[in-house]
C-alpha cells in the first residue's frame, strides 16, 4: 500500500517523506466471503442469485481475516458480509451508498441504531488505513499512526492528511472508497458460494 519516494509530495508538513501515501490506485483489502445457498433455492451460478434471501453467511477465508475483524466488533464481519450482498446484488459501490440504504442496520433479527453502523464503518476504517488487518495472517495489535495520507484535489491542490485529520480523510473514504465483487475469484460449487469482495481507491 505505500507509495514509492518518486511519488511522495515534498515533506512540506514536518513527517518523514516515506510515510506518505498517494490515495490513488490502492488495493486496501480482499476478502472472501463463504456463504450457503439457502435450501429454499435451487442450485444456480452466480447469474442466478438475485436475492440476498439467497444466501446465509457462514464464514471468511482464510478464517484469520474473520478472526481480525472481530476486533473492530464481534458482530462486524456479519455486517460486512451484509454489505457484499449489497455490492453482489444490488450495485452499490461505496460505504456512503450502503449507509444511505440503510436506515436500521439489522443484524441477527436485532434493530441497531443507525449511529451503530457510522461508528463502526469509521472505525474500520482507522483499522483498515493504519494497521495491517486486511493481512492473511493474525494482526499483532500494532498501529502506524506515522502514515500520511495525501490526494489531489479539483483543483489540483494536495491535501494532506495526517492521522490528526483523520476525520476529514474517513469523511472523504466514505464515498470514494469504492466496493467491489471480482467475480473472476467468485464461484459457486454445490450450495456453497464464494463471492471476492475489494475494497480500493
Amino acid at each position: 500500500m505505500n507509495t514509492t519516494l518518486k511519488e511522495a509530495p515534498p515533506n512540506e508538513i514536518g513527517f518523514d517523506p516515506t510515510n506518505f501515501v498517494h490515495l490513488k490506485n490502492i488495493t486496501f483489502a480482499e476478502y472472501q466471503f463463504k456463504y450457503h445457498l439457502n435450501d429454499c433455492y435451487g442450485e444456480c451460478d452466480l447469474s442466478g442469485l438475485r436475492n440476498k434471501d439467497q444466501l446465509l453467511f457462514q464464514k471468511m477465508s482464510p478464517k484469520n481475516h474473520q478472526l481480525n475483524l472481530i476486533l473492530v466488533d464481534s458482530m462486524f464481519p456479519i455486517l460486512l458480509s451484509d454489505i457484499v450482498l449489497e455490492v453482489f446484488i444490488r450495485g452499490i459501490s461505496s460505504f456512503e451508498q450502503y449507509k444511505a440504504k440503510r436506515v436500521e442496520p439489522v443484524l441477527m433479527d436485532m434493530h441497531l441504531p443507525r449511529a451503530y453502523l457510522h461508528n463502526k464503518l469509521f472505525s474500520f476504517m482507522d483499522y483498515l488505513l493504519y494497521s495491517k488487518i486486511a493481512a492473511s495472517k493474525v494482526w499483532n495489535g500494532r498501529f502506524d499512526y506515522e502514515t500520511v495520507f495525501y490526494r489531489k484535489d479539483g483543483n489540483g491542490e494536495i491535501q494532506y492528511y495526517p492521522v490528526y485529520n483523520r476525520k476529514e480523510l474517513f469523511e472523504y473514504m466514505m464515498p470514494n472508497v469504492q466496493l467491489g465483487i471480482d467475480k473472476e475469484k467468485s464461484f459457486v460449487k454445490g450450495r456453497t458460494v464464494s463471492l471476492c469482495f475489494t475494497i480500493k481507491i
